[in-house]
């Protein structure tokens, strides 16, 4: 009988080109890269350059210099890269959690009181009520058998037409006199004079 086949052997996965920018790999490549090729394919790794350097003649102390600034290079990268760490860990942690959908809280609104006295200040104060106007003497009613007129309208139609035809100032002075007569309760205070411009104009009369 046949003895069965070995397993294959597991192909490991290449993490990293170490090929590519070996020449330079002091500069170019990563510290996470240069531990991963030195480990696993021999390269990159400050040893073998030192020793490689130290090999070629009048090269060595040119190797010792490469060897420490590599060294120096490596360890200022694993402090940045150890002090970033730390910073974002420093940061997420005291960062205060945000909720999205969270909304402020409105400050509460303190109510104005507005007294009677702020009221009463501020409402407006009203116009006062025109008084109404007083009537001249010449106006005032006088009342003859049920016909009610004013005393300058009953002058002026006593001098157009029962003393028509005296000069314009005596038939309006003979109708004065005669609506004083007439209406002395009323026309008494109707003085000649204040009803002479009205009986000449109402009577069409020209002096």
């Amino acid at each position: 009988t046949a003895a069965p086949p070995s397993p294959a052997p597991e192909t490991e996965v290449a993490l990293f080109d170490c090929e590519y920018g070996y020449n330079h790999w002091e500069m170019m490549w990563s510290l996470h890269k240069q531990e991963w090729c030195c480990e696993h394919r021999r390269r990159g790794c400050a040893s073998t350059a030192t020793a490689a350097a130290a090999s070629t003649p009048g090269a060595a102390r040119h190797a010792a210099a490469s060897s420490t600034a590599t060294v120096a290079k490596t360890t200022k990268r694993r402090a940045v890269a150890e002090d970033s760490s730390s910073t974002r860990a420093t940061t997420s942690t005291t960062a205060p959690s945000k909720t999205p959908d969270s909304t402020p809280t409105p400050a509460p609104t303190t109510p104005v009181r507005t007294t009677s006295a702020a009221m009463t200040k501020a409402a407006p104060t009203p116009a006062p009520t025109p008084l109404p106007a007083r009537l001249k003497p010449c106006d005032a009613v006088c009342s003859i058998q049920g016909a009610t007129y004013s005393c300058s309208a009953r002058i002026a139609w006593a001098a157009s037409h029962q003393f028509q035809d005296r000069p314009a100032a005596g038939a309006c002075e003979a109708a004065h006199a005669l609506v004083v007569a007439q209406c002395s309760a009323s026309c008494a205070a109707c003085s000649q004079q204040a009803a002479l411009g009205a009986c000449l104009v109402g009577a069409g009369l020209v002096l």
